[in-house]
């Protein structure tokens, strides 16, 4: 698989779109702040609560988007995986992979999955500081031979639960599911 050289070019699509976009949300961010630049100074606070939400909104969108464009590069990583594997990448001889099959897996991914990565990161995106809390959690309370992990266990046993229940199934392993049998990012990620 590392012999693509297009897969080896993807994590640079990838830098290349998010600085895009942080440099974009950047400008307008700045242009808010430059709002507080005399409070900051002084130290008084007094922005209006319509500044604030602009603020929060600012921060959601662009994680949600930064959310969409690892969502799509994690589809493509899997996706052209695939591929490799099923036209022989473990046996050993070289693999002869289809023209482009990068820029495919990007059209494939953005044709006809778009909505599932949409749906998924916003998901990931809204739920990422408590799946990774409860999941520190979980990982400790897995730990069956240290005694800090049967104290975990006894103590966290609902935030465990919660975890195994709603949680887990809401990450980027969904997208391996989508790239191989093209299901909603609800039932892949099950």
């Amino acid at each position: 698989i590392l012999q693509n050289p297009l897969l080896a070019v993807h994590p640079l699509f990838v830098l290349a779109a998010r600085t895009g976009l942080i440099v974009g949300a950047g400008n307008i961010l700045i242009g808010i702040l430059s709002r507080f630049h005399q409070d900051i100074i002084t130290f008084n606070f007094d922005a209006t609560s319509l500044d604030w939400a602009l603020a929060v909104y600012i921060y959601l969108a662009l994680s949600w988007v930064m959310q969409f464009v690892a969502a799509n590069s994690s589809f493509v990583a899997m996706y052209v995986t695939q591929l490799w594997y099923f036209h022989g990448g473990l046996a050993g001889n070289k693999v002869r992979l289809p023209c482009c099959v990068t820029f495919r897996a990007f059209w494939v991914g953005l044709r006809y999955h778009q909505g599932t990565f949409a749906l998924g990161s916003c998901a990931i995106g809204l739920t990422e500081i408590i799946r990774r809390c409860l999941a520190g959690i979980t990982c400790l309370a897995r730990m069956d031979d240290n005694p800090v992990g049967s104290c975990v266990r006894a103590m966290c046993c609902c935030a465990v639960s919660c975890y195994e229940s709603y949680f887990e199934s809401v990450s980027t392993n969904a997208y391996l599911d989508v790239a191989m049998s093209a299901r909603p990012f609800c039932d892949a990620g099950e």
